[in-house]
């Protein structure tokens, strides 16, 4: 992938989200150890991984916060299962305040909001063959329903769990989304995923009562 600034900057971030959960599990010697391991991992995971568009792209930031989160994985797998990680990258974000600051400012019912997310589709599917890789966005407008709702029919992150020989990850990457949401104060409905096989990823979004 492209180095971008936001290269650089997502594993400080991760690292201090993480930090704390790890301490749950592990002595500080050994956790120093696994940052140190952690960020070489992530940018060889950056090097290898096909570029995305940088900047251009508007989810390179999940790009990023994969890679991080499987070069993480790939250190403490031995020891902890897949569910005590979930839990390690659910309590993390949720104590994130950079994220929940962020998700504060997003309106996904706003005019602005879909605007912008019709030029990503377009930007997506002009952009498909230069970034293979890229998420692909579909905006159906014969399901007509309260709220916004589209679909990823490509996702990023699950060509990178696979890539990376982690694909159990998948799942785990996809319950981000219900977090990020719900810290923006809306509710996400989701009955498909392409981690699971399904053609694609739906998502319905609501605002919280």
């Amino acid at each position: 992938m492209e180095y971008t600034v936001m290269v650089a900057i997502y594993p400080v971030i991760l690292t201090n989200v993480v930090k704390k959960e790890l301490g749950k599990y592990y002595e500080s010697s050994d956790i120093k150890r696994i940052i140190q391991c952690t960020r070489v991992d992530y940018y060889d995971i950056i090097k290898r991984t096909p570029d995305m568009g940088g900047s251009k792209n508007y989810y390179i930031a999940n790009m990023y916060l994969g890679a991080y989160l499987i070069g993480l994985y790939k250190n403490i797998r031995e020891k902890i299962s897949l569910e005590e990680y979930n839990n390690i990258i659910e309590n993390g974000l949720k104590n994130c305040g950079l994220l929940k600051l962020k998700m504060k400012k997003v309106n996904y019912l706003s005019s602005k909001y879909r605007k912008s997310l019709y030029k990503r589709a377009k930007w997506a599917k002009e952009n498909e063959a230069k970034y293979p890789w890229t998420w692909q966005i579909k905006i159906p407008e014969n399901k007509n329903r309260d709220g916004l709702y589209f679909e990823f029919t490509q996702c990023g992150l699950c060509k990178l769990c696979i890539n990376e020989n982690v694909p159990e990850l998948t799942q785990l990457m996809c319950n981000t989304d219900y977090l990020s949401f719900s810290l923006a104060g809306f509710k996400l409905i989701r009955t498909k995923t392409l981690a699971v096989g399904n053609d694609y990823c739906d998502f319905w979004v609501l605002k919280n009562e």
